[in-house]
Parts: C-alpha cells; structure tokens; sequence
C-alpha cells in the first residue's frame, strides 16, 4: 500500500462488517547533498541533509561519534538539517548523523556515516638547530615534517647551503649533511610545502652563521 489512509472491511465471524480506515505509513529516509566530511583545516565545509517518509517532525543527532572542532549540528529538529563550519584542527573523524520521526514506535534508519582525516597544517621540526661551524669538520642536521597532505616538497632558499653540504629528502623528513669546504658567514632556511591545493601548507627553518 502507498502512504496515507487506508479503507478495508473487516467480518466478523458472525458476518457482521465494519469499515475500518487506518493510516499507512511509508519508510523514513534521508539523503545528503554530501556523501563526504570535511578534508582540510581552515576550509568551510557544508551538507545538507533531507528526510522524507515516516511521521513528522523529525528528531536529528549525531550518534555514534562526535562532529569535529569547527563543526556543528544546524538545529536537532525539521525536515532537514544542516552540519557546517571551518574544521580548526587536523586529524582523523569519524561520527554518523541519525534521524527518528515520531511513529509509536519511531522509525529510524540506518544513520549516515561520515569518516575521514582533516589535513591540518605543517610543524617542522630540525634538529640541531644550529649550522655546520668549521672547515673540514662533518656536518648533519635532519628536519621532519609532521603534518600535511604527502608528498611534500623540500627546498633551500636564500643563500644557499655552505660548499660542501647537500639537501637528502626522504619524504617527511630531509637531511642536511656534508663538510664544509669554505670559511664564511652563511644563511639559508630549509623549507618544506605539502600537496595540499588550491594552497599548500608549509613549514620553515632558518640557519646562519659563520664557518
């Protein structure tokens, strides 16, 4: 039968007949204008998702889990429900979005699941933090980056590295390493920008000195 008023006799044994209208009520459903979460700190993230079926108003949650920082619940009752914001920390989510409706007792469907990683931004850390100090004598500093959407990318600017040293990249992290081959004052920083478009994520080292 389709949703609404139904009519039927009913017969009793002893051939008595009584009309009998009863409603029929159809299966509750809702869809999303996204099937996916948020992907990125600092990036606005919205869906809307709609119910039909079932008997109103409508009761919306999120259970099992709970939205990420940034984000929140539009309101908890009507047709519809809107879960919006600006992610403001990286990491994994996972949280489904659940809607009743107020049939004795309530419909409710299979809630929707939302799960993913938020790209947050890079923290570059080095160590040591100071450059190569004198001629001839072995140098080695290793960067790693935590953070970001891989593959990363790992560059040198401003002067340039002293004689003698090269930059190793090994995709998080990058070592600095050789012997000074020349006396002077150096300055460079060490750099490190993630795949994340339309603008990626960086993180910066400076050193200087003097050989």
């Amino acid at each position: 039968a389709t949703a609404g008023p139904e009519n039927i006799t009913v017969t009793t044994a002893g051939g008595t007949s009584k009309p009998v209208v009863f409603n029929v009520i159809s299966t509750l459903t809702f869809t999303c204008t996204s099937t996916t979460g948020p992907t990125q700190v600092g990036v606005a993230y919205t869906t809307t998702c709609t119910a039909s079926g079932g008997v109103t108003p409508y009761t919306w949650s999120i259970s099992p889990g709970v939205l990420h920082a940034g984000l929140s619940l539009g309101a908890t009752t009507g047709t519809s429900v809107t879960i919006s914001g600006t992610p403001t920390a990286g990491g994994p989510y996972a949280y489904s979005l659940m809607v009743t409706d107020r049939s004795t007792p309530p419909l409710t469907p299979l809630p929707k699941p939302f799960q993913g990683t938020i790209i947050g931004p890079i923290t570059l850390s080095c160590t040591p933090t100071i450059g190569p100090i004198r001629v001839g004598l072995s140098y080695s500093a290793t960067c790693f980056a935590n953070g970001g959407q891989t593959p990363l990318t790992w560059t040198i600017t401003g002067n340039g590295l002293p004689a003698g040293l090269t930059l190793t990249p090994n995709a998080r992290s990058a070592t600095i390493g050789g012997t000074p081959t020349a006396a002077g004052s150096y300055s460079y920083t060490v750099n490190v920008a993630d795949a994340t478009s339309p603008a990626p994520f960086t993180g910066t080292q400076v050193y200087s000195g003097v050989i």
